[in-house]
């Protein structure tokens, strides 16, 4: 395909929206009244894809956002169950406390390691520039 064959798509946001949010593109096309056919054109177009993921990343930050928010009262419930008169609760509370300990305190761990790497990086990167 040449370059004056390509079809420069002007993607409109709530299209972009739609599919990030998991509509597939026929129903976000029908929604949106756009032809399916250019729909599934413009699903091709790198340039979509990556407003489609960024799109994505956004919703996800903002909903792990909205349940950071909540955390504290969550433990805090969770703690309380763990003292519950019924065996079976105050159980299951001390499993899913452990549990979810375990596995925060290794995600912070990996993010602290990832982090640390990558400033490790960025500062050889910027002596290999400066021939340092």
């Amino acid at each position: 395909m040449s370059d004056s064959d390509k079809t420069e798509f002007n993607f409109e946001p709530e299209f972009v929206i739609l599919v990030a949010s998991g509509l597939s593109i026929r129903a976000a096309a029908r929604q949106l009244g756009i032809p399916e056919a250019t729909a599934y054109r413009m699903s091709q177009e790198p340039e979509f894809r990556k407003l489609v993921s960024d799109a994505r990343h956004t919703m996800l930050s903002e909903g792990v956002g909205a349940m950071t928010a909540g955390i504290k009262s969550s433990i805090t419930k969770l703690l309380a169950l763990t003292a519950d008169k019924d065996k079976k609760i105050s159980l299951s509370a001390i499993r899913t406390h452990l549990s979810e300990m375990t596995r925060f305190t290794e995600l912070l761990e990996l993010s602290e390691r990832v982090q640390a790497l990558e400033e490790s990086m960025s500062q050889t990167q910027g002596q290999e520039r400066w021939g340092l």
